[in-house]
Formats: structure tokens, sequence, C-alpha cells
């Protein structure tokens, strides 16, 4: 299973989304309108160092062994295939 999601880290099969807003929401500090258009770059997020660690560009299936939480240090950042509406 490492494997496959190493993989899917590295080539998600949708590498970018877009999300729209159904009310006013607070993004951090951020305050976005209704029908505010979110883009959100996965692959960039699934190669970041900060996430990912220093060896995010290499394939290194080990990065799960401890599962998807702990490879992602508890942050909603691997969805190689979305994360629901």
């Amino acid at each position: 299973m490492m494997i496959l999601y190493e993989s899917l880290r590295l080539y998600p099969p949708i590498p970018t989304r877009t999300r729209r807003t159904n009310e006013e929401t607070k993004l951090g500090e951020l305050d976005l309108p209704k029908e505010a258009l979110l883009f959100i770059p996965t692959i960039l997020l699934h190669h970041d160092k900060e996430i990912c660690g220093e060896d995010a560009e290499e394939f290194n299936p080990e990065t799960f062994s401890e599962g998807v939480a702990k490879a992602t240090k508890g942050q909603m950042t691997y969805f190689p295939f979305g994360a629901g509406p």
C-alpha cells in the first residue's frame, strides 16, 4: 500500500482542483466572499518540503510506513482524488 500512496503523492491523477465557497468564509486571515473560486494545487502540496520532508521530490514509499496522517504531520494535505465536495 505504501508504494501506491507514494506513487499517488508524486503523480496525483488530479494535479489541481477548484472549489467554490457557498457562503462567506474565513480561511486563516483571509475573508472569502460567497461564490469565491478557490484553486487548489494538489501537486504542489504533495511536493512541498515543509509538508513531505526534504526528500519530497524523491520516490520514498517509507514515508507512509506509519500511515497517511503521520506522513502529512496530521494536516489535510494528501488527497490525490479529492476530499469530497
